[in-house]
């Protein structure tokens, strides 16, 4: 049960969790809800695991988002930006390309730097 820990508390469990499981695109997607303020909502409850471990001979609380993909499509009403950052961080975790970018990412443009050569 996630709703007796604050956001900051459900923050520094998710990224133990993450970095137990050496999951850096997780750990970036932690930083992404943390950032847009969705750790703490109602909603996110179902999709967060906290778990005992032990780690090192102590017994230690981690927590995880198991189902990333079941996160990015539940049904809360959300606001458009919420319902954005929500759907990036599931990307980053699984790894995938955001929706927007239909999948195609165009590399950026060179840069043409002039060199005045004249003093």
């Amino acid at each position: 049960m996630t709703n007796r820990h604050t956001a900051e508390q459900l923050r520094e469990l998710l990224e133990r969790g993450a970095d137990s499981t050496n999951s850096i695109t997780d750990r970036i997607a932690i930083h992404v809800l943390h950032r847009a303020g969705l750790l703490g909502k109602r909603f996110l409850d179902n999709h967060i695991s906290i778990e005992t471990v032990a780690l090192g001979g102590d017994h230690v609380h981690l927590a995880f988002i198991r189902d990333w993909s079941a996160l990015a499509h539940q049904d809360e009403r959300l606001s458009r930006t919420e319902r954005c950052c929500l759907e990036l961080a599931a990307c980053i975790a699984l790894s995938v390309p955001h929706p927007a970018t239909t999948g195609k990412v165009t590399p950026a443009t060179p840069m043409k730097i002039h060199v005045c050569t004249q003093y």
